[in-house]
């Protein structure tokens, strides 16, 4: 189980740098810059093995994706917090009350 977890948080930090990475100028468009640069330093080897057609695409997409509004990316950060709402109500709410957190507090993590 907790092997699971570590694997969810890394897939959750690798996708919030693809998104957020763009827009950030500090640590997180460090990490972007050098997770998706190679794409754009790819572009040439791409083009020759995949058709100048293809690559149209590809860049169109990424330009959707990354540089216009769109419903996916508001999609995709509704799912990361659903899954991240569903995984405390599943994992986290059967354990209180323990010895630090009283009964009390069962009824209120739900307001």
């Amino acid at each position: 189980a907790v092997l699971w977890g570590v694997y969810c948080f890394v897939a959750l930090f690798v996708i919030v740098i693809v998104l957020v990475g763009p827009t950030s100028t500090g640590p997180i468009g460090k990490v972007h810059d050098g997770l998706c640069g190679c794409l754009s330093r790819s572009r040439k080897s791409m083009r020759w093995l995949f058709g100048a057609a293809c690559c149209e695409r590809l860049e169109g997409c990424e330009d959707y994706v990354c540089w216009q509004p769109n419903p996916l990316l508001a999609g995709c950060y509704v799912a990361i917090m659903l899954a991240f709402a569903f995984s405390i109500v599943r994992f986290l709410y059967p354990l209180v009350p323990n010895a630090r957190v009283g009964e009390i507090h069962k009824p209120l993590s739900l307001a």
